[in-house]
């Protein structure tokens, strides 16, 4: 254990040019003298408006061990479209009692109109959007400054488009919409909020790579950011956020981040949520996943593999396992013996220690089971006012409890795994899903949602190219003691699962809404005991 060795960060004012300056003065001092803390006095820093080209983040944490960064309530005011935090290389170290936040417009408020017979977008005359590309567009709740629950979106990166592309500025504040899905979508008088960013800006706190173990966030505040709040990439083990909050300080802002609150994937697991309250962000409050690598030739033992689907950090040594990409039916494993690059710049090739499993073939996909993010603990969270959904689980040996999700647009708990769009998660197995409260969930009418695969407020499912699943990749699943509560479709779905356990939970007001995808007949579940003490107009959608 380190002896208490604190560096005050105020402490180089007067050589600091900027505070962003005075911040990565501190740090390096921190660095070299071995620190145990950095302590931050409780005001604005302002760490934006100061970056070079070359500069990847606002700032950098490099190299660095067993440190706690205490902010005591200090707000870093950020500026441009990149990283908050950057983590890199840094082992034992916690972010503690900050307040991260965007000095730059990120959503605006307009309204459709038809001028000369053409789609238009005006945005509010108090939204200055001069300069602001547009991302992405939906129908919003002006009066309750929220997220619409039952919404249509288009995003402007749509396939076979530049997000340019989509629209053309007329004049300051007024927009034309060239897409033709995008014309029929909306009428005049519709109230959207557009975003003029989504990903770009990376996160808040963002941890990428594998030396990375051990990272604490606490009692961590995000109130305006370009992409993520949360982001970990290729981590190694040990992810914690304790108390932190995504929350709009600003009333006449929108919205908070731009996409998800807590991203987790390709990481080495072991995984801890607890005691957060994430609102009126742009996209999930939590997604934990591996990321599946497609086979693109084969040749006895050596597997060639795009570099670009090889993102997950792998390593000789690493365990493997081998799937149809049409249903995840499971071929075999293996572990990786050689990596060595190909003629070909675009290929990798993988040699593992024994036969490619039979079945096996040339598009198939190959999971990392170092890096699918295993092990996770989500529990005492709140959930509340956010488009997407509540919690995207795709990960295995996971407890998911008294968490309260209310008013997100889409589910409220999706266990899944995705071959067909997203190539996300590996299969669930051994998680507990208990005592979480789901109110005013799945509301949503968007087509971008696929409510044909996902119409329950709570999803047991697995995402094939030709709908759901008929393979029970998922495995172990507990789903009890749960509440469900006014959602218009389904209130649960249970399919391509072996072994699952549905028992006292309470299901009050679903299935009232005859417009929503209400589901087929599910099969593709083995071993499904089911035990629901109440229920009230809706049921559960399971054979």
């Amino acid at each position: 254990m380190k002896v208490y060795n604190p560096v005050f960060v105020d402490d180089f004012a007067e050589r600091a040019k900027n505070d962003r300056d005075l911040i990565q003065m501190a740090i390096a001092e921190a660095k070299g003298a071995n620190a145990s803390h950095v302590f931050f006095s409780p005001r604005k820093y302002y760490v934006g408006g100061f970056m070079g080209e070359n500069d990847i983040a606002h700032l950098v944490l490099d190299g660095m061990s067993d440190i706690i960064f205490d902010g005591t309530g200090a707000t870093l005011v950020c500026r441009e479209i990149k990283p908050g935090i950057l983590i890199n290389n840094c082992q034992n170290i916690t972010l503690r009692g900050f307040v991260i936040d965007w000095d730059v417009l990120l959503a605006s408020l307009g309204v459709i109109e038809t001028l000369n017979g053409e789609k238009h977008l005006r945005i509010l005359p108090e939204c200055n959007t001069e300069g602001a590309p547009v991302r992405s567009v939906c129908e919003f709740d002006f009066d309750n400054r929220t997220w619409k629950m039952n919404t249509q979106e288009f995003y402007m990166f749509a396939p076979g488009f530049k997000p340019d592309d989509n629209y053309e500025q007329v004049e300051k504040g007024l927009y034309k919409f060239q897409n033709k899905n995008l014309l029929n979508m909306f009428k005049d008088g519709d109230k959207m909020l557009v975003r003029h960013y989504v990903y770009e800006g990376t996160a808040a706190v963002y941890a990428n790579g594998r030396k990375n173990e051990s990272i604490s966030l606490e009692r961590l505040t995000v109130l305006q950011c370009p992409s993520h709040a949360y982001l970990f990439t290729h981590c190694g083990k040990g992810i914690c956020l304790d108390g932190c909050r995504i929350a709009r300080g600003d009333q006449s802002r929108p919205i908070t981040a731009t996409a998800d609150g807590v991203h987790i994937g390709s990481c080495r697991g072991d995984i801890v949520i607890e005691n957060c309250d994430f609102s009126l962000q742009g996209d999930d409050s939590v997604n934990i996943h591996g990321r599946w690598t497609r086979a693109n030739s084969l040749d006895e033992r050596k597997i060639n593999v795009r570099s670009a689907d090889l993102k997950d950090f792998t390593e000789v040594g690493d365990p493997v396992n081998f799937h149809s990409a049409t249903n995840l039916e499971f071929y075999g494993t293996a572990i990786i013996a050689e990596i060595e690059k190909s003629a070909s710049e675009d290929l990798i090739i993988l040699t593992i220690d024994r036969e490619i499993p039979e079945g096996f073939a040339a598009g198939d996909l190959i999971a990392n089971q170092n890096n699918a993010s295993d092990n996770f603990i989500i529990r005492n969270n709140y959930f509340h006012d956010h488009r997407a959904r509540g919690m995207l689980i795709q990960a295995k040996n996971g407890i998911i409890e008294e968490n309260l999700i209310v008013n997100v647009q889409g589910a409220g708990i999706q266990i899944t795994t995705d071959c067909d769009f997203w190539l996300e998660g590996f299969g669930c197995e051994n998680v507990v899903v208990r005592g979480n409260r789901l109110i005013g969930v799945n509301k949503v009418n968007s087509s971008s949602y696929r409510m044909d695969r996902h119409p329950a407020a709570l999803n047991v499912v697995v995402d094939t190219p030709t709908g759901i699943g008929d393979y029970p990749l998922h495995k172990n699943i507990i789903i009890e003691n749960n509440e469900i509560v006014d959602t218009p479709g389904a209130a649960m779905l249970v399919a391509s699962v072996e072994n699952a356990t549905i028992r006292g939970n309470r299901i009050k007001n679903s299935g009232y809404n005859p417009n929503q995808e209400l589901g087929k007949p599910f099969g593709h579940c083995f071993d499904v005991g089911i035990n629901i003490i109440e229920v009230k107009k809706g049921g559960v959608l399971c054979s």
